[in-house]
């Protein structure tokens, strides 16, 4: 879907009525939150206009997740000793989950959204407390409206959104599938929302960049990872492909935070401690409570099968490419190497030869009537017989040797390291087991055959590339082939003048 597109249906959503706005309340805790000058009577006195805000502030600054010396009665006090940020933060989540929120009657599961995106909130807030890398209050609002585009998309698009998300592969990344299905991506529509909502820059970048966190702009990048790795730990916690997060956050640790293996378990366990207060504070069911420990070794459980899976398809892989490989240089009806083959190994011997003043010797053999017995036997007895040689010639052939099929009824041999004595010693013997080969006719009588063959060892002064010395061995064969056939030549290792 092209971009023009995905732009028009990014304004739709952004202009849909169905679309809710910022709460009147939260809007204003989040422009006193940001003024220098802003006083806690000020920010109290707003938030006590929304009585279930206000009691829920309260609630929650009594709650074990702040861990308050002292009971506290009024929102002064719990502007004052949770601080501005907090408050802010508090409110601002509060209202946003309030105004979000819709009925578990559509496709879309609320709960399960706002559940993550929660212990996401507090992962983030945990890592950021324990790595003092961000403000803790900035990263748990980051990571509480991380996903808010999600909401949109699906608010707005509703059954084509639903259609997408249970369409879509586990395996593959939900931006990619909404870029494939409507030109736009959960990301980029948040960070539209959040700027029409005029919320902090930090914040909409934490909803842009949180899936590709070192994108993020120098400025913002430390709260941006601290959130993309909260996301992590909410994943681990509420067991979304919890191997797969149990890794990345691992692999994040240490680089973005510089936190050991057993300071970043600390945090999840900190983290899930303080989820299932969080989520009573905000209305929303826990995930099934769980010993960390036990989610932890589950993780590694599933990240060890999935390492092994991934060996597993590397060597399949890499068995794939060699049987590609050797498809590519082998004849498909003898199984020797094929003219592709023959062609390089050659090459690459005759360059050794000059380079290296090695010797090299090379055999071109040629069945003799072979077009005979193909058109009195047909073209299957044809195809045993050349099988059935090449086998033969292949029980002869040194190690180092490379039998090929050139084409038709025609094989080389290439012999490094082999002289003249060497070669025609060899030339002999492969002509006396192809003598030997017989294949049986339909009425059961055996059909025989025999080689001529071409022999020619590399010169110096006379052999300046494989061309030259195949044309010499083919020479010779034509001189053998002359004689009467089945028999050995021996070139001159001439070219002609």
């Amino acid at each position: 879907m092209n971009e023009s597109v995905g732009a028009e249906l990014l304004k739709n959503i952004l202009h849909s009525p169905r679309l809710p706005s910022l709460p009147a309340v939260a809007l204003e805790v989040l422009d006193l939150a940001q003024r220098p000058d802003v006083g806690i009577d000020s920010l109290a006195r707003t938030i006590g206009r929304d009585p279930a805000l206000a009691s829920k502030v309260l609630r929650t600054a009594n709650s074990s997740f702040y861990a308050q010396h002292r009971a506290v009665t009024t929102l002064p006090q719990a502007v004052m000793l949770l601080g501005l940020n907090s408050v802010r933060s508090l409110a601002l989540g509060f209202s946003l989950v309030d105004s979000l929120r819709r009925s578990e009657g559509r496709g879309f599961d609320y709960g399960r959204f706002w559940q993550h995106s929660l212990y996401s909130a507090v992962g983030a807030r945990a890592l950021a407390a324990r790595a003092r890398v961000v403000e803790p209050e900035e990263a748990f609002l980051g990571g509480l409206l991380h996903g808010i585009g999600v909401l949109a998309m699906n608010e707005v698009l509703g059954s084509r959104y639903e259609a997408m998300m249970a369409q879509r592969d586990e395996a593959r990344r939900l931006e990619e599938a909404e870029q494939t299905a409507f030109g736009l991506t959960h990301t980029l529509v948040g960070e539209a929302l959040s700027e029409q909502w005029h919320l902090p820059p930090q914040l909409s970048a934490c909803i842009r960049w949180y899936r590709e966190p070192e994108e993020a702009e120098v400025s913002v990048l430390p709260l941006v990872r601290t959130v993309s790795a909260g996301v992590d730990i909410a994943d681990l916690l509420t067991d979304r492909r919890a191997a797969v997060a149990l890794q990345r956050y691992r692999e994040r640790s240490a680089p973005w935070f510089g936190l050991t293996d057993a300071a970043a378990e600390q945090v999840v366990h900190t983290a899930q401690e303080a989820c299932a207060s969080m989520a009573q504070l905000f209305d929303l069911a826990p995930a099934p409570e769980s010993d960390v420990a036990t989610v932890l070794l589950r993780a590694n459980e599933a990240l060890l099968e999935l390492s092994l899976q991934s060996a597993e398809e590397t060597i399949r892989a890499e068995r794939q490419n060699r049987n590609l490989a050797l498809d590519a240089t082998t004849d498909a009806l003898t199984g020797i190497a094929n003219r592709r083959r023959f062609d390089q190994f050659l090459d690459e011997q005759v360059r050794a030869a000059i380079d290296q003043d090695q010797p090299l010797s090379l055999l071109f053999l040629d069945l003799d009537h072979f077009k005979r017995l193909n058109d009195t036997h047909g073209h299957v007895a044809g195809d045993r017989m050349l099988t059935q040689v090449a086998a033969a010639l292949r029980s002869e052939v040194r190690v180092a040797d490379l039998l090929a099929r050139y084409g038709g009824e025609e094989f080389c041999v290439v012999m490094p390291n082999a002289g003249a004595a060497a070669a025609t010693a060899a030339a002999e013997r492969l002509r006396q087991a192809v003598e030997q080969v017989t294949v049986n006719q339909v009425d059961g009588n055996p059909i025989g055959t025999t080689v001529s063959v071409g022999v020619v060892t590399f010169v110096h002064d006379r052999h300046e590339s494989a061309v030259e010395l195949l044309a010499d061995a083919d020479a010779a064969l034509y001189v053998a082939k002359r004689a009467g056939r089945n028999q050995v030549s021996v070139g001159a290792g001439r070219r002609a003048a």
